[in-house]
């Protein structure tokens, strides 16, 4: 008893009841078809049924080679999850302009208003739920960037259910020696799978940061297809990021085209009966027309071959 009641009053408990809460529902949970609601409305979702099917855009790497690809964030992101976690919602919500709700509005609580400010509430989160803030990151980009599931998704997330699925056997059929090894284990496994998509994650914003620097990319919020499956919190934090968007953005004028631009006026010179002598100006050559002025007006003429700018020829008019 002593045990069980430091275990259950432990921050290491709470972290995994948060990782077996995310895990479990991510597993079950998805969007019922037909869009007539959502199974587990409210609970954590991995992307999967028709919002899934909708998402089309490919990650920079994929999750089971981020260990060698991206060696150095995957060792941050191992060491210090929470971090890592509290620095990409950050970006995640600079770059779409959305107000922080808990666990991107997918928390099975009812913190699921838009906060007017981002702390202290993303820092509890972070640390007290990693799990499913982790997943939260993962959800928001998927959807707001337009990014289909990973292929080792299902098989790494299953992996890790399994992992603490049989660990919790092992605390009623087994002895605690046991249960704890598996505990650790089950730990093991989790860490290594959330160190993945984390340094992913990090890549992936890296490069659209990237693009949006240099101006070949420009976020406008999820495509048509991917927001009509989203779920109606969703879709809520989407339209006030685009309404504020709008707000505080000045339209851009249109800019009207540049006029034609007439050959260059040569300066005219002495006029003798019906011949004017011209002077060739400057970038212009042999054979191409020039402008100048007569008492008639304004003719034209073709420089003659072997004058060059600056140089004297005799137009007629």
């Amino acid at each position: 008893k002593p045990y069980l009641l430091k275990r259950a009053c432990g921050l290491q408990h709470l972290h995994r009841a948060s990782r077996e809460l995310a895990l479990t529902s991510l597993v079950v949970c998805q969007p019922r078809r037909g869009g007539r609601g959502y199974g587990c409305q409210g609970s954590m979702q991995r992307v999967k049924g028709d919002l899934g099917s909708a998402l089309n855009g490919e990650w920079k790497i994929d999750m089971c080679t981020t260990p060698c690809q991206a060696p150095g964030k995957f060792c941050c992101a191992c060491i210090c999850p929470c971090c890592c976690t509290h620095q990409q919602r950050g970006r995640i919500l600079d770059i779409t302009g959305e107000n922080y709700v808990c666990c991107g509005g997918l928390a099975p609580c009812m913190c699921n208003q838009q906060c007017d400010t981002r702390e202290p509430f993303m820092c509890l989160e972070v640390c007290l739920c990693p799990h499913m803030a982790i997943l939260a990151n993962r959800y928001l980009i998927q959807t707001r960037f337009n990014l289909q599931n990973d292929s080792c998704d299902d098989t790494l997330l299953g992996c890790a259910a399994c992992m603490d699925i049989l660990a919790d056997c092992a605390d009623a059929c087994a002895s605690r020696e046991t249960a704890q090894h598996l505990h650790n284990l089950s730990d093991c496994v989790t860490a290594t799978v959330c160190s993945c998509m984390l340094a992913q994650q990090q890549v992936q914003l890296n490069d659209i940061e990237s693009q949006l620097s240099a101006r070949t990319y420009a976020y406008v919020g999820p495509p048509q297809a991917v927001y009509i499956l989203m779920p109606p919190q969703q879709q809520q934090m989407v339209d006030a990021s685009q309404a504020l968007r709008q707000i505080g953005e000045p339209p851009v004028a249109p800019v009207a085209p540049a006029p034609p631009v007439a050959p260059p006026l040569a300066a005219p010179l002495i006029a003798q009966g019906r011949q004017i002598m011209v002077q060739v100006p400057l970038g212009i050559g042999p054979g191409e027309m020039v402008q100048f002025d007569t008492p008639e007006g304004v003719r034209e003429a073709s420089v003659p071959q072997g004058v060059a700018p600056g140089q004297k020829f005799l137009a007629e008019y």
